[in-house]
């Protein structure tokens, strides 16, 4: 995160302010779009900088908490804690998605006996070591079955010339 220098309030403004107004170099993603509009709900809350002296009136927060730095760490960990959040959400939905084509190959075809991943990790090893040497036998059969024909064939060429 890059506050823009030179910022005519700066000092006058809290992180929130200054993120709404759009004074921070922001990335982009639906994950920004997410913290902006957390962001700009608080400020719309009333979470400002003249709010922020209520804050230090009630002991909420003390002046030395208030820094750049505790701030900027406050809102990597926002940040961090909203992409954890969307991570699990994206992995449940592949779960369920995954639980979902189980049940439909179950109930879409019975008769077929399952197999557990070991099986079926040798089921496709063995498709693809047969596949390999029928294509290498048929290559070899081939060139077999084309040097012989050219063997018979050139005797003849040979006779006419």
């Amino acid at each position: 995160m890059n506050v823009v220098a030179g910022d005519k309030n700066a000092g006058k403004t809290s992180v929130l302010d200054v993120v709404a107004c759009g004074r921070i170099f922001r990335g982009s993603g639906e994950m920004m779009k997410e913290i902006e509009i957390r962001i700009r709900n608080s400020v719309k809350e009333g979470k400002t900088a003249s709010n922020e002296k209520e804050y230090f009136k009630n002991g909420i927060l003390k002046p030395s908490q208030m820094t750049t730095r505790n701030m900027s760490l406050d809102l990597s960990d926002c940040f961090w804690r909203m992409g954890k959040d969307s991570a699990e959400s994206q992995v449940d939905a592949f779960r369920s998605d995954r639980f979902n084509l189980i049940i439909e190959w179950r109930n879409t075809s019975t008769r077929i006996k399952e197999l557990d991943h070991d099986e079926l990790f040798e089921k496709k090893r063995n498709f693809r070591r047969n596949y390999q040497f029928i294509a290498c036998s048929y290559r070899s059969a081939e060139k077999y079955a084309e040097k012989q024909l050219w063997n018979m064939v050139a005797t003849q060429i040979r006779r006419l010339l």
